[in-house]
This record gives C-alpha cells, sequence and structure tokens, in this order.
C-alpha cells in the first residue's frame, strides 16, 4: 500500500482503498497506466466471462450465465454448427 497517496480508480473515479501496485495498476506501455479498483476488476472479469460463454458456447458456461441448452444434444450441436 502507498502511504499518504490516495489512488482514484481511472474508470469509475472511486478512492482505491488498500492501493496495492501490483494489483491495480495496469501498466499499457512507457507512457501509459491506469489505475483501477477491485470492483472494476470484477466487472471487468465478469464481463470477459460472459464474452467467452457466448465466444465458446460449452455448457458449462451456458448453465453459468443462464443461457437455454437444448435438452436433445443432437439438436444442440446442430445449431453450434450451422
Amino acid at each position: 500500500m502507498i502511504s499518504g497517496k490516495n489512488m482514484i480508480c481511472t474508470l469509475c473515479h472511486q478512492e482505491i482503498h488498500e492501493y496495492h501496485p501490483e494489483l491495480h495498476q495496469l501498466v499499457i506501455d512507457e507512457t501509459h497506466t491506469a489505475h483501477v479498483c477491485s470492483d472494476c476488476i470484477t466487472k471487468f472479469f465478469k464481463w470477459q466471462q460472459k464474452l467467452y460463454a457466448k465466444l465458446f458456447p460449452t455448457t458449462a458456461m451456458k448453465k453459468m450465465f443462464g443461457q437455454d441448452i437444448p435438452q436433445d444434444k443432437k439438436e444442440y450441436h446442430k445449431k453450434r454448427i450451422s
């Protein structure tokens, strides 16, 4: 934790509590960095999981995100292929 500094999340503009550079600092390149709070990190991960569930529709991911899964697996695979 960096003492004496109030780090602000680049995304939501809230103060980052218990700031730690290894966890909360995203280094984009030599001149660009972003400070991201734990809540925004969690939201980003959930957003990415939903995208991956759509791109790679496995049964487990569909169950996790409440998408319909046909009872007939042959029908399910036909829809995936077409």
